[in-house]
């Protein structure tokens, strides 16, 4: 990835810390909305909550620990600028999960046309991963680095099926670049429990792809350096 931006280390280390945390909400989808908007205002939490809220309770929030209540949140969108009711009212189906399931049995050219049925106007983390899975099918590598970068932005923000879903898109990059030996890395060090079905059967074809491509390449390096 372009200048190593993206920092798989803290990822996978994150992931571990992850497997601990209880969250209680389990889609906050203004939490990632609010997140992005923020970060992209380069607002720190005390200029975002001066005179709403403390920062550890708005640090919950983006993190997805605790619904905030309503009154506060929309206090705080107009702070940073987003459209509370736009956000809110957004038609919030299970376009991911459809998503994926096309991305699992090779059906691509229906991921690009759920994709041009996404509203990219806000910041929406269910939206941008179908974007990136379909940028990956697309070969367009550079726009999925930019992607990786926004969705890492807020991985603490994100439910779970999009957490498990943003550590498959990241493996199928370092995959579809041939980067085969960070992928082994990354997949030996993320240390997640994968437990929705589409994504578990994606998870394991992903492992065998670079087990054999890293075992070959080791023992074509070995042959052709024999000493």
């Amino acid at each position: 990835m372009a200048n190593d931006i993206f920092d798989p280390q803290k990822f996978c280390e994150f992931s571990e810390r992850r497997n601990v945390i209880a969250l209680k909400t389990q889609n906050n989808i203004l939490a990632t909305a609010f997140k992005s908007k923020r970060l992209q205002l380069n607002m720190t939490l005390s200029e975002a909550t001066k005179d709403i809220c403390s920062k550890a309770y708005l640090c919950k929030f983006e993190n997805n620990q605790l619904m905030m209540d309503d009154k506060v949140v929309r206090v705080l969108c107009e702070r940073v600028d987003l459209d509370y009711d736009r956000v809110k009212n957004l038609n919030h189906d299970n376009s991911l999960v459809q998503g994926v399931r096309m991305f699992l049995y090779n059906q691509f050219d229906q991921i690009d046309g759920l994709v041009k049925t996404m509203d990219f106007d806000c910041f929406i983390a269910s939206n941008k991963l179908l974007e990136l899975l379909n940028n990956l099918v697309l070969g367009n590598y550079t726009k999925c680095e930019e992607l990786i970068v926004d969705i890492d932005r807020v991985r603490s923000s994100l439910a779970e099926y999009e957490f498990c879903t943003f550590a498959i898109c990241i493996c199928e990059y370092y995959i579809r670049t041939n980067q085969f030996l960070k992928a082994y890395h990354f997949i030996e060090k993320f240390k997640y429990d994968i437990s929705f079905k589409d994504l578990k059967h994606l998870h394991l074809e992903q492992r065998f792809i670079i087990f054999f491509f890293t075992f070959y390449e080791k023992k074509y390096k070995n042959e052709n350096n024999p000493n």
